[in-house]
């Protein structure tokens, strides 16, 4: 079984500080063949991980972005469109997360013309959810679903600490792959560290990690890796 564990840094690590992250990532880091591993930075920075990763010649990291706009290239002040997330080396994106969906007042509509949107451009999307009406709203889209990363992320759990149990992760995966089908990825982000990680392995429905504070320290994330593939 192969996992996939992305870094998202969210609005945390500024230019002034990428290539220490990248430096220490790099030392700590080895490649498992059983692990494919994302890096989300903000906006601002994605350019400068692209940079630093082909620097240190570590090819087989994802380039992410945090998001995606809803329109193609045009007259769109503001939003960055899958043209130009492709044109920089992005391969993956995190569309609704929580957090975004909150502050950004996004609707289940909005998320599925941001999924549209990197699916016209092969940028694979990260579908963070919170409940079950929001996966069946991606799957009014009629998305090739087996094209789709769906991250669920309790709200509780979510900045505070506070891991949800494997049986609620389980139950809930379950119900995603019931609306949308056994072919979607289903990963949990949630307070996941080095420490919690380890209780949701060796369950085929957990497929990976969405790893938000703890990627912010390399040591901690390289941890999680080495957990998620020792």
């Amino acid at each position: 079984m192969e996992y996939f564990i992305i870094a998202n840094w969210k609005s945390n690590l500024a230019l002034s500080e990428v290539e220490e992250w990248l430096d220490d990532f790099e030392e700590l880091y080895e490649k498992t063949g059983d692990v494919t591993v994302g890096i989300a930075p903000a906006f601002t920075e994605i350019v400068s991980v692209s940079d630093g990763l082909n620097q240190l010649e570590m090819y087989d990291i994802i380039l992410m972005a945090q998001d995606i706009g809803e329109f193609d290239k045009g007259k769109h002040t503001g939003s960055v469109s899958g043209y130009h997330l492709d044109d920089i080396g992005v391969e993956a994106v995190i569309i609704g997360h929580s957090e975004h969906r909150k502050e950004f007042n996004e609707s289940d509509e909005l998320i599925n013309q941001k999924i549209a949107q990197a699916l016209k451009y092969k940028i694979k999307p990260v579908v963070a959810v919170s409940n079950i009406k929001q996966v069946e709203s991606i799957a009014k889209g009629k998305f090739n679903n087996s094209e789709l990363v769906i991250a669920y992320e309790p709200l509780e759990s979510i900045g505070g600490g506070n891991p949800a149990e494997e049986d609620e992760v389980l139950s809930f995966m379950a119900q995603v792959k019931k609306v949308l089908g056994d072919n979607v990825a289903t990963i949990y982000g949630g307070s996941v560290d080095s420490k919690d990680v380890e209780r949701y392995l060796d369950h085929a429905e957990i497929e990976g990690f969405l790893v938000g504070t703890a990627s912010l320290d390399p040591e901690e994330f390289v941890g999680i890796i080495n957990r998620v593939s020792g």
